[in-house]
């Protein structure tokens, strides 16, 4: 037992250390998976149970029978779990997995090989993305074994209490006390977690566990993809649509003017909100009259079936789309006009309590490609001008064409610019939609523009395009399971801990997100105040890394705040800074300019000496020799550069936000150095918060000016070509008037001298 025990602390160890390299698609659902309750659970086990006495290892001969005895068991276990693919969804399969005896026998065994095998599943995440389902799938597994071990304990304590009143001491003195903290009300306590503090009582690791170590480092080498149960997802699924043009051999003719590829504008519900924009169906006919097919929008694609019915001038058909995650089954029924070959549909929906939904408007689907369907004329503009309308049409699409075919570098600029602007707009309003913080919302202009870019672009296009935002948000910094205090939302990118608003055991804190870092929130016991010292994270903060991050921001802060009273009642001031020695002044680590409150210093980079003696005010000053960043480089994300001190953006920060002196305990002459010192920093502040609007409205006045200039140059391009058209005209007439015979000249002559016409 003592041994599994060593063995588990060190794959867990090894498995934090893996985390760092995960892919940022897969950060999220490992970060759930480490965070999961069975974890701390397995910690009280670990925690609880003793090791054995080093005097009963000094017995060669039992020693070599324990091994003897461990191998096969182990071997055993391992071959029972590979028969299930490692995969335990409930007890009963623990059972059958274990054999006869006891759970607290196997318990350790058991989770040694899954965590095992679960190490292998994230050295493969750091190569390859996978289904967020996949580490789901590990938890319930662990879920299980801890399952069997509460039933054990139930049983266990029906049996003590008959004969003793303590059940939880008597479980103290069974199976080495393995269940001892795992009965009664347990809950999760990160102060007391030991798998950061966990050393092995013989001072070195065993040579599996140094092989183990060294597989870490080359991450997912060696590691056989099959043994995730859904796949690797690193692919993007691309329906063909080309074996549509070719028509079903042998046929009915009046059945093969539904083949092939239609496409149309329609109404969908999406997120909640109704959308507009291109369907795209292929239809084969299967046999007479069944029909299969494919189709997409923006959102996903789809296969179905369904049946035909042909009359003389029309031809009707249904299929059905079933979708198995919502448990819905989607019908459209259409209308195939044989005389202008278009189709008029509808869809309807069923639910899984059953009954019909219909919802949307009919639309209309044709046989223009769906690339194409931007320039298409609208009915309105077929109306007023027909032959106008198919010209543009067809000069359009030609040059569309065109350009793709040659590859044109301002075709594919323009195709570029679709994508980002995609991808930018639909990210943040699925921040929106899914609760997200921080959150900037799609103005109406914005909104407008991701409705326009929805209806225009084909829908492979736009379906990859919404996959890329998907994606987006799936490789976004989350932290599970907590929540803002400030709004009430789900904390992604980053965390704001009160390191002040924190209870004793860390378990429940105030957090803020970067929107409400300035909110006072007051809950759960806690009143938190801007002044608070405050703690920002990039990444989950695990109970494996609390105790030494809150520990240190306690200490950085503490020094940190020592370090700026000491310069200001001394009379270090924007005045008088260059009398101070450069290499000691705080610095900003990326603008390196002089740090003035509030600012973010870094927990793990920083570190400050004693004293420094100054010999302008003769007095000593500590020095700090760390990373500090200023609020502006903070805001503007330049935080993701790197710098000269190894200074990593996924650090941890601490905020300064200011620093109040004891009024008692300086002199007049030192109150005021420092009340002149604050309102240097006051006079600094105004200036840069002038300077920065002053650069904003700039930057508005330059793109307004820019998008007038793009407008008249655009008019003046359009009068320019209309003018030119207007002279070709008139040339043609005067060339054809030049072809008349003489005498159409002298009777027009006549006709302009006559009186009538004065």
């Amino acid at each position: 037992m003592s041994h599994y025990k060593e063995l588990i602390y060190e794959l867990v160890r090894t498995i934090y250390q893996t985390l760092e390299h995960v892919l940022p698609s897969n950060r999220k659902a490992v970060d759930e998976y480490l965070f999961h309750p069975s974890f701390w659970r397995i910690e009280l086990l670990l925690r609880s149970t003793r090791s054995v006495n080093p005097k009963i290892l000094s017995d060669v001969e039992l020693v070599k029978m324990t091994e003897s005895y461990q191998r096969y068991e182990e071997e055993r276990l391992d071959a029972n779990l590979s028969d299930v693919a490692y995969e335990l969804d409930t007890t009963a399969t623990v059972a059958l997995i274990t054999g006869a005896g006891r759970i607290e026998r196997y318990v350790f065994p058991l989770i040694y090989l899954l965590l095992r095998r679960h190490l292998q599943v994230i050295r493969l995440a750091c190569k390859h993305v996978l289904d967020t389902e996949e580490f789901v799938t590990l938890n319930e597994s662990l879920v299980s074994i801890l399952l069997a071990v509460d039933q054990r304990i139930e049983s266990l304590e029906a049996i003590f209490k008959q004969t003793h009143l303590d059940v939880q001491a008597r479980l103290g003195n069974f199976a080495f006390g393995i269940f001892q903290l795992s009965y009664g009300d347990i809950k999760r306590i990160p102060s007391d977690n030991s798998f950061a503090t966990w050393t092995n009582p013989e001072g070195e690791s065993s040579s599996t566990l140094v092989e183990l170590e060294d597989d870490a480092k080359i991450l997912a080498g060696g590691v056989p993809q099959d043994i995730v149960k859904y796949g690797i997802q690193d692919g993007y699924s691309v329906t063909n649509y080309y074996e549509f043009d070719t028509p079903t051999q042998g046929a009915s003719i009046e059945f093969t003017q539904i083949e092939g590829t239609w496409s149309g504008h329609y109404r969908r519900e999406f997120g909640g909100n109704w959308v507009s924009c291109i369907l795209r169906i292929s239809i084969r006919l299967a046999s007479q009259p069944r029909i299969t097919g494919k189709g997409e929008d923006f959102a996903g694609a789809f296969e179905f079936i369904g049946l035909a019915q042909s009359y003389q001038t029309y031809l009707d058909f249904t299929f059905i789309v079933e979708d198995e995650e919502e448990g819905t089954t989607r019908t459209c029924a259409g209308l195939l006009d044989r005389a202008s070959n278009t189709i008029i549909a509808r869809w309807k929906t069923a639910g899984k309590r059953g009954g019909q939904d219909e919802h949307g408007e009919s639309f209309t689907l044709q046989r223009t490609p769906p690339n194409l369907l931007r320039y298409r004329y609208t009915p309105q503009q077929f109306a007023e001008d027909p032959v106008r309308s198919r010209w543009s049409f067809v000069c359009s699409a030609a040059l569309h064409q065109a350009q793709a075919a040659l590859w044109s570098r301002r075709f594919f600029e323009e195709r570029f610019r679709e994508r980002k602007r995609y991808v930018e707009l639909t990210t943040r309003d699925l921040i929106v939609q899914m609760g997200l913080t921080p959150q900037v919302p799609l103005t109406q202009v914005e909104r407008g523009e991701l409705e326009y870019l929805r209806q225009e672009l084909d829908p492979s296009e736009a379906r990859f395009y919404q996959a890329l935002s998907d994606f987006e948000i799936q490789k976004l910094p989350w932290h599970p399971t907590w929540g803002c205090d400030g709004c009430g939302r789900q904390i992604t990118k980053s965390r704001i801990l009160c390191i002040q608003c924190m209870s004793d055991d860390l378990s429940d804190n105030i957090d803020l997100c970067m929107s409400c870092i300035d909110k006072t929130p007051v809950k759960r016991g806690f009143t938190h105040d801007t002044s608070h010292a405050v703690v920002k994270v990039q990444q989950t903060l695990h109970d494996y890394h609390i105790v030494k991050v809150v520990e240190a921001a306690r200490a950085a802060f503490e020094k940190t705040k020592t370090l700026f009273a000491t310069l200001e009642p001394v009379g270090i001031t924007k005045r008088n800074a260059d009398e101070y020695s450069a290499s000691s002044r705080p610095r900003c680590t990326y603008c390196e300019r002089d740090i003035l409150l509030p600012c973010w210093v870094c927990v793990i980079c920083s570190t400050f000496s004693p004293l420094l003696e100054c010999s302008y005010l003769t007095v000593s000053v500590p020095v700090a020799t760390g990373t500090f960043i200023c609020p502006d480089c903070d805001s503007n994300r330049v935080i993701g550069r790197n710098t000269r001190n190894g200074h990593l953006h996924t650090h941890a920060l601490v905020r300064i936000r200011d620093i109040a002196l004891p009024v008692a305990e300086n002199s007049h002459s030192e109150r005021y150095l420092a009340l002149e010192n604050r309102l240097d920093v006051l006079e600094q502040t105004v200036a840069e918060q002038f300077a920065a609007l002053e650069a904003r409205e700039n930057e508005r006045f330059a793109a307004l000016e820019a998008q007038v200039d793009s407008r008249l140059s655009g008019l003046e391009s359009r009068i320019e070509t209309r003018l030119q058209g207007l002279e070709v005209v008139l040339r043609q007439i005067a060339a054809q008037t030049a072809a008349l015979p003489a005498v159409y000249g002298q009777v027009v002559r006549e006709y302009v001298k006559s009186p009538s016409v004065h």
